[in-house]
């Protein structure tokens, strides 16, 4: 966020723009990334929810479209259905919000939500990163749903030496799961990353990062071929409207090599209303 007049007869918002595909288009075009790669990616968006969580804010519908990709790494962008973390308003018995493919199982039970709710969506966005196809497969949300709840991830097409870490993020219970600084270490303790990974000009495939600047095709029509469950609306079921105010997530500052990754509000530079 640049700025913001949160408080101004007509409230506005002002935001970065960044210069990139989101994750899904980047694997609807170019397929499974590499290993490096998808590191690298665990940790830069880690270390987002880090920052969002840290403004007692839990995210509830990370997933490939709302990750942004530029030269300089990852997005978290859309915040459309965050919530504080302790706030109760949009769950409740026989509601779901979110995307199916990505919900964690409380999530999808309509029980409370917590931090590492966000640490299964990013199992989920890591396995579809790595293998370019979902873990719980596709196909109606229903059953999508039934599998988050009751069946393992299917973990088929990723590669085998990223199985123990997604696995950990993938866990049922959530307090199985590890923490977004625990992802950010484990990244870095992985021979194909090391102990101080930056963004730097190798980190995306070459087909990738060629396309960074100009983005051309990126997001027109039939340039991804099919339309994808990832860019459908995000699934609201029937939730009221709730009474109290959502709160804004303070993104952390632009990173630099030791600090965290910024958690974009939104994609694009515009002023709101």
């Amino acid at each position: 966020m640049v700025d913001h007049g949160a408080d101004d007869p007509v409230p506005w918002l002002a935001t970065a723009y960044v210069p990139g595909p989101s994750l899904q288009q980047v694997v609807a075009r170019h397929g499974p990334l590499p290993v490096r790669t998808v590191l690298l990616l665990v940790a830069g968006i880690a270390e987002a929810l880090q920052a969002i969580h840290g403004a007692g804010v839990v995210h509830r519908d990370l997933k490939p479209a709302n990750v942004l990709i530029a030269e300089d790494g990852p997005r978290v962008i859309d915040f459309g259905i965050a919530r504080a973390a302790d706030a109760t308003g949009l769950t409740g018995t026989g509601i779901t919000i979110g995307t199916a493919a990505c919900m964690a199982p409380e999530q999808a039970l309509g029980h409370a939500v917590t931090p590492a709710t966000d640490v299964f969506a990013l199992g989920a966005l890591a396995a579809y990163v790595a293998g370019a196809t979902l873990p719980f497969g596709a196909g109606p949300e229903s059953a999508a749903l039934y599998r988050v709840v009751h069946e393992p991830a299917d973990l088929a097409c990723v590669p085998g030496e990223l199985h123990d870490l997604l696995e950990r993020c993938l866990a049922k219970r959530p307090e199985e799961r590890p923490t977004p600084a625990e992802l950010v270490a484990a990244a870095h303790a992985h021979p194909a990353v090391g102990p101080a990974p930056e963004f730097t000009e190798g980190w995306l495939p070459g087909a990738v990062r060629s396309e960074l600047p100009g983005l051309a095709g990126w997001g027109q029509a039939g340039s991804t071929g099919t339309p994808s469950l990832h860019d459908r609306p995000t699934h609201a079921g029937t939730v009221p409207t709730p009474t109290e105010p959502v709160p804004e997530p303070r993104p952390a500052a632009h990173r630099a090599p030791a600090r965290p990754r910024r958690a974009a509000p939104d994609a694009g530079a515009d002023a709101r209303p």
